[in-house]
């Protein structure tokens, strides 16, 4: 044994397991995150971004979920939450990250169409129906994360 800690290949692997997090851990920890906009914050919209995120400007101090889930959440902030999550897609590490990140993305969208009727997506009705129906199908995902695309999804099947 040598750069191992003395720990042989079951104990390493099972330290490895516990170590992994999963996609909804990783989405909750998303999901807990307070708004910022202070480029010194590694989290904060600016620092993920690159951009001043100023659409969120109002949503600061609250949580991502208090965000998503507010009818009054301007479409403007959904839309920057879709881009920030975007980003974290884009630099995740592991396939989890990559899911979580992709959770948070469809939140946004589905908040902007459920409370606003409003689609920040370039995805046909269809394929937005589609790529909900398959985040929502995930059994990692809170409840009202779930609901929230669930009504999306709903309100994309209807006829216009």
């Amino acid at each position: 044994m040598d750069s191992t800690f003395e720990l042989d290949s079951r104990q390493l692997a099972s330290l490895l397991e516990m170590a992994q997090c999963t996609s909804g851990d990783l989405l909750n920890e998303l999901l807990v995150r307070i708004v910022s906009l202070d480029p010194a914050d590694a989290d904060s919209v600016p620092a993920v971004t690159g951009s001043p995120g100023d659409a969120l400007d109002g949503c600061t101090g609250r949580t991502v979920r208090e965000v998503l889930l507010d009818p009054a959440t301007g479409v403007a902030a959904l839309a920057a939450l879709k881009d920030y999550a975007k980003c974290i897609v884009r630099r995740a590490r592991t396939e989890a990250e990559r899911a979580a990140g992709t959770a948070l993305y469809y939140a946004a969208i589905a908040a902007a169409l459920v409370s606003h009727n409003e689609r920040v997506t370039e995805y046909s009705p269809q394929k937005l129906a589609d790529g909900l129906a398959g985040m929502s199908g995930r059994d990692w995902l809170p409840p009202e994360i779930k609901a929230l695309l669930d009504a999306a999804r709903e309100k994309c099947s209807r006829p216009s």
